[in-house]
């Protein structure tokens, strides 16, 4: 396979982030990304069955992951209540 036997996702992301999540989580567990950047472990999580959770310093980088995860699930995302 080229690229040294990792696939490539068609983002351009490497799909070794699903196998990953997959050797340590469970499905439904929650799976936290400190620096989410364009989302490939959102995609990831996705694909694998799990929760997520995502943060970014720089907003444009949380809505290209929000774009991307929208494109492959056709939903919307649920923002958060804050806590009281």
């Amino acid at each position: 396979m080229p690229g040294g036997g990792v696939r490539l996702d068609p983002f351009g992301g490497r799909t070794q982030g699903a196998d990953a999540i997959l050797d340590v989580t469970r499905r439904g567990d929650l799976v936290l990304d400190l620096f989410l950047g364009s989302g490939t472990t959102l995609m990831a999580a996705e694909r694998t069955g799990r929760r997520f959770r995502g943060l970014d310093i720089d907003p444009a980088y949380v809505d290209v992951a929000i774009k991307r995860w929208s494109a492959r699930t056709g939903l919307k995302p649920r923002p958060e209540e804050p806590a009281s």
